[in-house]
């Protein structure tokens, strides 16, 4: 495992782990909405480490990496997408696979929408979104209205939100153990950047009705956060997707049905490598 602090849109510095060969395929994790690289550890802790070579980021504002306070740089479509090259830039990694969860649906669209796709190979999209506010609100589920009392400066009620709001995502009940590790990855993101985040407008249909790579879309049939039905919209908008509904899962089908989905990211990778 290697650590690395890289420049992305704005200067910010974002931070980056990787483990494996990096003569083997690159699987680039994006993690959702304050989250961070350590939302990812039930890839980077398995096989796939030895068939790829596995990047996971701290987006910009969580985990360890860089976070303003001017909200611009979690609106910009920009900065993401200069985000992204700059991973891959640093990581000297061509024809990635895109891993991105719920939010950084968005954030691969905003690099998608600048840099094109002809230094990717595929795109791996669970729980993600297309459409913000007001006309993507369709897409959400139940559990996204519960994330309010996360915007708090108190840090008691912040971490009774996020436990809250995590316990409500679907599929299968963490324990308290979990719960209280996922919290704490979550709290790393300042509560000033999770209420930025919230004020995104954007609407990327364009832009994956466009995409020329395969996609495959995991999604859990019990999400609470981004309704199943959205990833049937994806599968509709993209010219080459397949669709992969587990059930009786919700938001986070890579922690809650890891093995599984590590078969079917490493076959999707292991095809796309081959082309």
């Amino acid at each position: 495992m290697n650590t690395a602090f890289i420049q992305g849109g704005n200067g910010v510095h974002l931070f980056t782990r990787s483990w494996g060969n990096p003569q083997n395929p690159a699987v680039i994790f994006l993690h959702g909405w304050s989250g961070s690289h350590a939302s990812w550890k039930w890839q980077y802790e398995s096989d796939l480490v030895e068939k790829f070579y596995l990047i996971a980021v701290d987006q910009r504002g969580s985990g360890y990496s860089e976070a303003p306070s001017d909200p611009t740089d979690y609106t910009s479509g920009d900065f993401y997408a200069q985000d992204i090259k700059g991973i891959l830039d640093a990581h000297k990694v061509k024809r990635p696979v895109l891993v991105a969860w719920s939010f950084s649906g968005l954030v691969v669209a905003d690099y998608l929408a600048r840099f094109g796709d002809g230094n990717i190979a595929g795109i791996v999209l669970t729980g993600s979104l297309f459409v913000t506010r007001p006309e993507g609100s369709q897409q959400m589920g139940p559990a996204a209205a519960l994330v309010r009392d996360a915007l708090s400066p108190d840090l008691d009620l912040q971490y009774a939100g996020l436990k809250t709001f995590l316990q409500a995502m679907g599929g299968k009940p963490m324990t308290e153990d979990e719960l209280a590790r996922e919290a704490v990855v979550s709290m790393m993101t300042p509560p000033h950047v999770r209420a930025a985040l919230l004020q995104r407008s954007v609407d990327h249909t364009t832009t994956w009705g466009a995409l020329q790579v395969p996609a495959l879309i995991l999604q859990g049939d019990d999400d609470q956060v981004v309704l199943p039905a959205t990833a049937q919209a994806f599968a509709d908008l993209i010219p080459d997707a397949r669709l992969i509904m587990y059930e009786g899962i919700g938001h986070t089908p890579f922690r809650e049905h890891a093995n599984t989905v590590n078969r079917d990211l490493a076959h999707f990778v292991l095809n796309r490598a081959s082309r």
